[in-house]
């Protein structure tokens, strides 16, 4: 029951990104290099085979649009428990306190699942708790909205920056954003 410790997620935040007016985002901020993010990377690791976010295109014209990102992995061993953790640009891009993440069973989390990080980072997570997962698999989607400045000119990326799994807090696989280079940009 170690592998529940994990699942404790707050996704409460005293942070409201309307507080002190709204931030016009110039077309194009906060691309930069992430022009060639890719959505799916092969990593076969021990518990591991490819990690992949679903879906050709993200499309957001407006303040208070949804986005929707399920995640999928292929190869799994023994994993009881994930962990990514993102981070959109620019920061003012999405309202993180809207995030939502959905596991598919037999994967759980405490919802909404989804829990802001300092430095604009989102931390979501899942396990199970009854049996390990194997083989090819959707783990779940991540839903957030469009902060109240965004527009049609905006180009926004969500990356992931970390990815952890495994059957325990001590047995995991774990990759950072240089060897993944994994994310998608929205417009």
């Amino acid at each position: 029951m170690v592998g529940a410790c994990f699942l404790v997620f707050y996704g409460c935040s005293d942070d409201d990104p309307d507080i002190g007016g709204s931030t016009v985002l110039l077309p194009g901020v906060g691309v930069g290099d992430t022009d060639n993010l890719r959505q799916q990377v092969s990593l076969d690791d021990r518990y591991i085979g490819e990690l992949r976010i679903e879906g050709d295109s993200w499309k957001a014209t407006g303040p208070r649009q949804e986005i929707s990102l399920t995640f999928a992995a292929s190869g799994l061993a023994s994993v009881r428990q994930v962990e990514l953790l993102l981070e959109p640009s620019p920061d003012s891009a999405f309202d993180l306190s809207t995030a939502v993440f959905e596991p598919v069973a037999p994967l759980v989390t405490l919802p909404p699942g989804a829990e802001i990080a300092g430095n604009n980072q989102l931390r979501i997570g899942a396990a199970t708790l009854t049996v390990d997962l194997a083989g090819n698999r959707i783990l779940g989607t991540l839903t957030l909205k469009t902060s109240s400045s965004f527009n049609a000119f905006v180009r926004a990326h969500i990356t992931v920056r970390l990815l952890s799994v495994g059957p325990g807090v001590s047995q995991r696989d774990t990759y950072e954003a240089g060897e993944l280079n994994l994310g998608v940009i929205v417009n």
